[in-house]
């Protein structure tokens, strides 16, 4: 099963800013991240000398998202602002020239941001 995160199909560009709604469908290009990340073995650690690795849990549920400048390991994070629209909860964020440049990117995070899965979003976000 995946949960809709960020839905490009669901935007509506007003003067350079970003505007993420729930339910507008329009001809965009749509980013869903999975609900859940499946593992099959512990994460490799390699500064706990003499300690042992385990894991008490095989998969990982999504816990949100987040838009950065570039690639996300950069950690360029673009913050946005809670916004309601229309009486629909949603998220704001301010794309300048910059931003696009480098490309917008769009990334689902996992156990508290311990994993992100990370999509660049495809052309110029205005």
């Amino acid at each position: 099963m995946q949960k809709p995160i960020l839905l490009l199909n669901s935007t509506c560009i007003v003067g350079g800013i970003l505007w993420l709604l729930p339910v507008i469908v329009v001809h965009a290009d749509e980013i869903v991240c999975p609900a859940v990340i499946h593992f099959s073995q512990a994460p490799i650690i390699s500064s706990a000398e003499g300690w042992n690795v385990s894991s008490r849990a095989a998969r990982m549920l999504n816990d949100g998202g987040f838009l950065s400048s570039g690639d996300p390991k950069e950690q360029a994070d673009l913050k946005g602002e809670d916004a309601v629209v229309d009486g629909k909860k949603g998220r704001l964020w301010e794309i300048d020239p910059e931003d696009n440049r480098r490309g917008i990117w769009f990334s689902c995070s996992y156990g508290q941001w311990a994993v992100l899965l990370a999509r660049k979003v495809q052309g110029t976000v205005a």
